[in-house]
């Protein structure tokens, strides 16, 4: 989607932006191919850094990066600036890294942690009271059965230590019998992630700063993923 939101911040004209979720720093580079523009980027990510420091190194003071989380984008003074944009979305490269946990597709530790966390997807399997996973399983992840998985992971912890593979075994075995397009573990894995990173307030505090810092006719572009981004972003700017 980097030509859509490209078109959507109109960066030809010169101006400052704030990319509030870096990556890889796809749009980033394509902001500052034109001379007149400046860009400050945010990403949470430790593993970011070294390509930021690439990019640092190719436009100089044209760009500035923080491994901060995007909420924090109201501690800039910023002249000038024309757009905040966010890509909710997680890179291949984040999604393969076994270390960060993110798919029931590789074996390993429970972690999802994106960077700047308090508690990984780990500590929260092998703590939470049952009422707390019913929550998180049934707002977080929209799941209609999260009473029969919640409890059939408070089973499980009591044996055994719960890895990517046995958490997605868990899933699937409470919802054998259900049919669908998707593996039956991605919104369960979805609903983790989003509460171990705090996504839901980080971006109503992103979107909450953005509007503070933007002068009338700047633009705003968020490309979302799932249904509670979606809902927040159009609340904000139905309003």
């Amino acid at each position: 989607l980097l030509n859509e939101l490209i078109s959507i911040i109109s960066p030809l004209y010169g101006g400052t932006f704030i990319d509030c979720t870096f990556g890889s720093g796809g749009y980033t580079k394509k902001i500052l191919q034109n001379k007149d523009n400046k860009v400050y980027a945010f990403d949470r990510d430790l593993e970011t850094v070294n390509e930021a420091n690439i990019v640092k190194k190719k436009f100089g003071k044209r760009f500035e990066f923080f491994n901060k989380k995007f909420s924090q984008i109201s501690d800039l003074e910023i002249d000038n600036l024309k757009g905040v944009f966010f890509d909710l979305g997680y890179s291949l490269n984040q999604i393969k890294d076994h270390q960060k946990g993110l798919s029931f597709n590789h074996k390993g530790k429970l972690n999802m942690r994106m960077g700047l966390n308090d508690f990984s997807c780990h500590d929260l399997i092998a703590r939470a009271s049952i009422k707390n996973l019913n929550q998180i399983f049934k707002y977080f992840a929209e799941e209609n059965m999260y009473r029969q998985i919640s409890k059939k992971i408070i089973e499980h912890r009591q044996h055994n230590e719960i890895t990517t593979e046995e958490l997605s075994k868990i899933v699937n075995y409470v919802k054998k019998f259900k049919k669908t397009k998707i593996n039956h573990s991605t919104k369960i894995f979805q609903g983790l992630r989003i509460f171990v990173n705090k996504e839901i307030s980080e971006l109503i505090y992103g979107l909450i700063n953005s509007f503070k810092l933007l002068p009338i006719g700047g633009v705003i572009a968020v490309v979302t993923f799932h249904s509670l981004e979606d809902k927040i972003v159009k609340f904000f700017f139905r309003n």
